[in-house]
């Protein structure tokens, strides 16, 4: 579906008259911002605006959701697209400065929200993806780089909140007399190092997990010596 906007971006208001029949503008952008041969600069000026911001709230409104919600369908498709609007705008000569400014700011619009899209995708929340996540969001304007941070705190928040119900999980765990010393080792190898991989999301809560982790693993230890006294 992304090659479809291309072909929008480039085409402009190639087909729009008959498509925008069955999604109606208000009168004065239908019917004066219909094609770049007899489309009026104003109101086509007036279209990009509205869909610019139409565009941002359906961005905000998934990022309210939940930080991960993807939009539904392609925004960036059909005549009536921030594509296709931010495209007629464009096929005007000599644009005045306010154009220039405004069409700018969409171009970044569409710029950034590509890049969000392909490396939230391509990136989750490993200590690695958020960094990435992270040079990502500052080199982006600042709508999107809100985003970008929105994202980051909810995945962030997450893998601590895996990572202390792990480190809940071992810690919790009491051995017989007779469980298996290797069995009990391997757990205390394994606990040693949970505290390390929380620390790249949350110093603070990784000092802590490895305070809980280490009055734990002194215990099991001292009654793990102790059985192999017997």
């Amino acid at each position: 579906m992304r090659a479809l906007w291309i072909a929008t971006l480039v085409c402009g208001g190639c087909g729009a008259p008959a498509v925008e029949a069955d999604h109606p503008r208000p009168p004065v952008v239908a019917g004066s911002c219909v094609s770049a041969a007899s489309a009026d600069r104003s109101a086509c000026r007036s279209a990009l605006i509205e869909d610019k911001d139409a565009l941002e709230e359906s961005l905000i409104m998934t990022l309210k959701a939940s930080g991960l919600e993807p939009l539904q369908g392609d925004v960036w498709a059909g005549p009536r697209s921030f594509a296709s609007s931010l495209a007629r705008l464009q096929s005007f000569a000599s644009p005045s400065r306010e154009d220039v400014k405004l069409i700018g700011a969409a171009q970044e619009l569409m710029r950034d929200s590509l890049r969000f899209d392909a490396d939230t995708d391509r990136l989750h929340s490993s200590c690695a993806d958020i960094a990435e996540l992270e040079k990502a969001m500052h080199a982006v304007g600042a709508f999107t780089a809100q985003r970008f941070q929105r994202v980051i705190a909810v995945r962030r928040n997450t893998a601590i909140e895996l990572g202390q119900r792990r480190i809940h999980a071992m810690t919790s765990k009491e051995y017989s007399a007779d469980e298996a010393a290797a069995t009990v080792q391997r757990d205390l190898e394994i606990a040693h190092t949970m505290p390390a991989e929380m620390q790249c999301y949350d110093a603070a809560i990784a000092k802590l997990a490895d305070a809980d982790v280490t009055r734990w693993s002194t215990k099991v230890e001292a009654d793990l010596a102790a059985r192999k006294k017997r």
